[in-house]
């Protein structure tokens, strides 16, 4: 379980540094995207976990389709949701490129 929360709580700092960059200020974009990791962060990592443990596709399959249907979902949050006019594929490819890259920083300094 203290994977899951960990990558949880290192999607939510990158992806708010990375919107702050983008220059979103609104309070309520912030609890979206904090709200839209719940949704994808954690089924990603369990998906992640499961594909670790048995083996069921090749690696590099298997990031570029969760990281593909994870940015896929926060693009539609995005462009519903988010109050601050932003372009919502090039948002959600950005937060979604800084979080797996942090995460794969992370993961090669634990």
């Amino acid at each position: 379980m203290k994977i899951f929360i960990t990558a949880w709580l290192l999607t939510v700092i990158i992806e708010s540094a990375v919107l702050y960059l983008l220059k979103v200020r609104e309070r309520e974009d912030y609890i979206l995207m904090v709200l839209v990791n719940l949704v994808t962060n954690i089924p990603a990592n369990v998906l992640y976990q499961l594909n670790l443990q048995y083996n069921i596709i090749n690696k590099w399959v298997r990031l570029a389709l969760i990281e593909t249907a994870v940015t896929v979902t926060e693009y539609f949050y995005i462009r519903k949701y988010m109050k601050t006019d932003v372009d919502p594929r090039r948002t959600a490819v950005a937060i979604n490129v800084a979080s797996f890259l942090g995460g794969m920083i992370w993961s090669l300094l634990t």
